[in-house]
């Protein structure tokens, strides 16, 4: 989803899979759903996101995504031409699931 919409703009590579990213996101996504709280892990960059566990993987991956492009800082992140890097995933705990998109840092 995040590529398709990083073609739209031609300056903008595709990002691609990183497993040590995805590892990442699934360990932080388990922990905020431990804690039942979003946050930060301050050791990578992430976006966190908490959305209600409604529907297949898909519909949760594509309502985390969404919740995503209208937050104006996370999309940011998403789009920025020097990220190059990424990696996904959600746990899900009691109605919600706690997603993150772990990311290459650009500096």
């Amino acid at each position: 989803m995040i590529n398709k919409e990083r073609r739209k703009h031609s300056n903008l590579l595709l990002l691609s899979y990183d497993h040590d990213l995805e590892l990442h996101a699934v360990r932080w996504s388990k922990h905020m759903a431990h804690q039942k709280r979003l946050s930060h892990s301050g050791t990578i960059l992430e976006n966190a996101c908490m959305v209600p566990a409604i529907g297949s993987q898909y519909e949760i991956t594509k309502s985390m995504f969404y919740c995503w492009k209208k937050s104006k800082p996370h999309w940011s992140w998403m789009m920025d031409a020097r990220i190059s890097k990424a990696g996904f995933g959600y746990t899900i705990r009691d109605k919600y699931a706690y997603g993150a998109f772990a990311f290459d840092n650009p500096h």
